[in-house]
């Protein structure tokens, strides 16, 4: 269930015309795939949060930059 969200949560972003929606939803549904015991959705996760981070970046979303740069840093 918690996927289906994630990609419900992920395509609605990008049909919103908000676009700090995008990397946001990328983080979160990346964190949770970063935290799995499954090699792929790990590695798939960690790619998202580094999207994610490259968007906060130059949205120049400051807090949620370091959150995603910590994490990629230190692990879930």
């Amino acid at each position: 269930q918690a996927r289906e969200h994630f990609e419900t949560a992920r395509r609605q972003a990008h049909e919103v015309p908000v676009r700090i929606l995008q990397p946001t939803v990328q983080y979160w549904y990346g964190r949770a795939l970063s935290a799995s015991v499954n090699t792929a959705d790990h590695a798939r996760g960690l790619a998202m949060v580094e999207a994610a981070l490259t968007d906060f970046r130059a949205l120049e979303m400051v807090l949620h930059a370091n959150l995603a740069e910590q994490l990629l840093r230190d692990g879930p």
